[in-house]
């Protein structure tokens, strides 16, 4: 089972990271795969043993949870989605923590980690040396060449694939002994880990993320609080912590984009004091997406507004500096308590806590020293991605979740030396419940998330096809997405803006073929409407179909819903200034246009081209 779990991790990790369900699908198909040998065991075994821990409920509490949270979303796709992985995540948790307890195990997962870690970071030095603008055939955001990504392409996302890799090469590296094995042997592994640990090391820094160096660096530091406190192992733990951030250091030093890289982020722009004293004091736009965060956890408190909802109830707080479209907060803590309330963030916060005590018994209780060094590295490793979840969302990227999931069910499956939580031999009725459960989830998973994964699959082609100008292609795809989910609300804003395309680019003295093509544009966007009425896209859309057949009472009222929606983006504001430069009314025209400049989002330079035509004739200077 653990080749089994391994191809989990390759799958989700070298599938760019299975950032969306169509990428995932390969590791959902493993890791369904592997919950029917876990129930095929359950059936078919002449014994089956289960180790209690608290843990194991903190994760249980959290699923249940989030699958309410779920059934009362506002936004059935995004929270279905956000459910889908997390799902995912702790069934890989589940499966590594009941099956997966032996030292052998362990070792073959570390050992697979380090190979994958090995690729991942020697294609990001790759990347970041040769400012690579592709990989494998696909290209790369402009603003990341030269940046490593490895097959994550964002660059803060491998950190966080490699600071969880690199713990636990660190911890084994310092802590591991063997009785079975002979000196050479114990030499011979420690040199191939420590070699591995350097090259991870260095494909953490040419990610160029400064949360990835942080959260390494104080994983790295709390080590000096996992272990005894006689003098011998306090010294050892010191020279560890030492050597490691001497090690990071030299290297940032010694290659110098990094160098630069550092000296810019330190460097306060001409002319300006910064009391954070550093160059951009938003820290790349965070602070204010936090600051927005924050009053969406005020405004829902306790249960949340609903896993992975977050990218819509944002727009009624978005500040007027951001004019993109932010899918994440960028602060996973934050994000996960406006999506799930204190009560989510309470059953996570549980989580953490069970985990480190468990860790903290094992190590009390003198486990063996192979068991010790994979608890201490999978606690370092859960230490740097909690201190990167505070600039970074790597918990909302499949691959890195289910690599923590594994990390900590292999941690959690141990013993911990306690009485309390001895393994036990599961009784028959437990086992074929537990083993019949485990075939209906995997029968739901079928049912459910393969159609899920057609749909994005479809839509992703659709995109592609779209931005081509191949429209036909384009709405067929989309036709084939809605087949497999008619839930999701993309498809129908897609085929809405195409066919709203068309009906623009239709002659006008072709009356009827236009009205035919605004109504079948109005009724896709009437079913993204119901499906997800938080997206400003959707009425702004609804205006222009309205205004194409001279209907501007039912325009403006869509174009002005949209600016309900999302009072501060900027091309909302120029579709609404267009709406009325179209209808004669100059001086609102201008005074939207110069809003929308001054909000500089992507449509800014077409506004400003329409306020510098507007100036004479509304009397500016």
């Amino acid at each position: 089972m653990v080749v089994s779990l391994a191809g989990v991790l390759y799958a989700s990790t070298l599938m760019f990271a299975a950032v969306t369900p169509d990428l995932a699908a390969p590791a959902y198909a493993l890791v369904v795969v592997l919950a029917l040998l876990w129930a095929g065991k359950l059936f078919m075994a002449g014994t089956v043993s289960w180790k209690s821990s608290p843990v194991h409920w903190a994760v249980l509490a959290f699923v249940l949870y989030a699958f309410c949270r779920y059934l009362f979303s506002p936004l059935e796709f995004e929270s279905r989605r956000d459910f889908i992985e997390v799902g995912f995540a702790a069934l890989v948790y589940f499966i590594a923590a009941s099956n997966l307890y032996r030292a052998r195990e362990r070792s073959v997962f570390v050992w697979a980690l380090l190979v994958l870690a090995l690729i991942e970071a020697l294609s990001g030095i790759w990347q970041f040396a040769t400012k690579s603008p592709t990989i494998f055939g696909f290209e790369r955001p402009i603003e990341y060449s030269h940046r490593a990504g490895g097959t994550f392409v964002c660059p803060n996302h491998l950190a966080g694939f490699l600071e969880i890799a690199l713990a636990l090469l660190v911890a084994r590296l310092i802590f591991l002994r063997s009785s079975s094995l002979s000196v050479q042997q114990i030499a011979l592994r420690k040199i191939i880990l420590g070699y591995g640990a350097v090259i991870v090391l260095t494909g953490l820094i040419v990610t160029l993320s400064r949360g990835g160096w942080i959260a390494a660096s104080v994983a790295l530091g709390t080590l000096i609080f996992w272990g005894g406190w006689n003098w011998r192992a306090l010294l050892l733990r010191f020279s560890a912590i030492v050597v490691g951030l001497a090690l990071l250091g030299g290297l940032c030093y010694s290659l110098p984009p990094v160098r630069t890289y550092i000296a810019l982020t330190f460097t306060p722009p001409v002319g300006k004091q910064s009391s954070l004293a550093v160059r951009d004091e938003s820290l790349g736009g965070r602070r204010v997406l936090w600051s927005a965060t924050f009053n969406l956890i005020k405004e829902h408190p306790l249960f949340g507004t609903g896993g992975r909802t977050w990218e819509w109830y944002f727009a009624r707080h978005r500040d007027p500096s951001i004019q993109t479209h932010p899918q994440f907060a960028h602060n996973d803590i934050l994000q996960f308590t406006s999506d799930y309330g204190l009560v989510g963030a309470t059953l996570l916060g549980a989580i953490v806590v069970c985990f480190f005590r468990h860790v903290r018994a094992m190590l009390r209780n003198h486990r063996p020293p192979e068991e010790r060094s994979f608890a201490i590295g999978a606690a370092l490793a859960l230490t740097s991605i909690l201190v990167h979840s505070w600039y970074d969302f790597n918990m909302h990227i499949q691959a890195n979740q289910i690599l923590l999931a594994t990390v900590l069910g292999l941690t959690t499956g141990m013993e911990d030396g306690s009485e309390r939580f001895k393994r036990f031999e599961l009784q028959p009725a437990f086992r074929y419940a537990l083993g019949t459960a485990l075939v209906a989830i995997c029968v739901a998973i079928v049912w459910f998330v393969t159609p899920d994964a057609m749909a994005a699959r479809y839509t992703n082609l659709g995109d592609e096809a779209r931005d081509d100008a191949r429209l036909d292609d384009a709405e067929a795809l989309f036709k084939k997405a809605i087949s497999h989910d008619p839930k999701s609300p993309e498809p129908y804003t897609r085929l809405g803006d195409i066919y709203r395309t068309r009906a623009q680019w239709t002659e006008r003295a072709n009356l009827e073929r236009r009205q035919k093509l605004i109504g079948t544009a109005l009724e896709y966007y009437a079913s993204a409407r119901t499906l997800n009425p938080m997206n400003p896209d959707v009425p702004a859309g609804i205006g222009r179909c309205y205004e194409l057949v001279g209907e501007n009472e039912k325009a403006l009222k869509a174009y002005q819903e949209a600016s309900e929606i999302d009072p501060n983006n900027g091309d909302v504001v120029s579709w609404l200034a267009t709406f009325h430069r179209n209808l004669g009314d100059n001086a609102t025209a201008y005074a939207l246009y110069k809003r929308s400049w001054l909000l500089n989002g992507p449509s800014g330079r077409t506004s400003w081209y329409n306020m510098e035509d507007l100036k004479e004739v509304v009397g500016e200077k």
